[in-house]
């Protein structure tokens, strides 16, 4: 960075700050009803934040997965479809709807991270991140809860 007026609004060091974001493992998939851990090549994800000097933050990475893995993920797929017989698209949408809102109640808990993510990644104000995380939830329950109500 060049101009000193700009330079003075990074921090020093990411240690000097007051929270940094939880580091996630991107290197884990799902994949067959079991969580999976990628073993081959990952790529860093780096925050648009940056040292004074320009040193990146890595918050996460994510699998680079390999042609064997997404066949797997392929056949799981249409396996657990089988031509509309499997036990998914069977399912009455009430059913659906009851897991999908037990996901989203999961999802619920991880807001504070989910935010810390969003304004470490594509720097949100901490607000515009939080309203971000609540809109998704709003709109998606929205729908689960008519759903069951029917």
């Amino acid at each position: 960075m060049d101009d000193p007026s700009l330079t003075k609004l990074f921090p020093t060091s990411f240690e000097a700050l007051e929270s940094l974001p939880p580091k996630i493992r991107g290197n884990v998939y799902l994949l067959n009803n079991e969580i999976r851990e990628f073993t081959d090549s990952t790529e860093p994800i780096a925050s648009v934040v940056c040292t004074q000097d320009g040193k990146e933050f890595s918050f996460s990475s994510f699998a680079r997965c390999n042609k064997a893995i997404a066949i797997e993920a392929l056949d799981s797929a249409y396996s657990a479809y089988d031509k509309g017989r499997g036990e998914w698209p069977r399912m009455s949408m009430t059913s659906r709807a009851k897991k999908m809102s037990a996901f989203l109640e999961d999802f619920k808990k991880l807001k504070d991270t989910m935010v810390a993510l969003l304004m470490w990644d594509i720097c949100k104000s901490r607000k515009d991140a939080a309203d971000e995380v609540d809109r998704t939830v709003g709109k998606f329950g929205g729908q689960f809860f008519y759903i069951e109500d029917k």
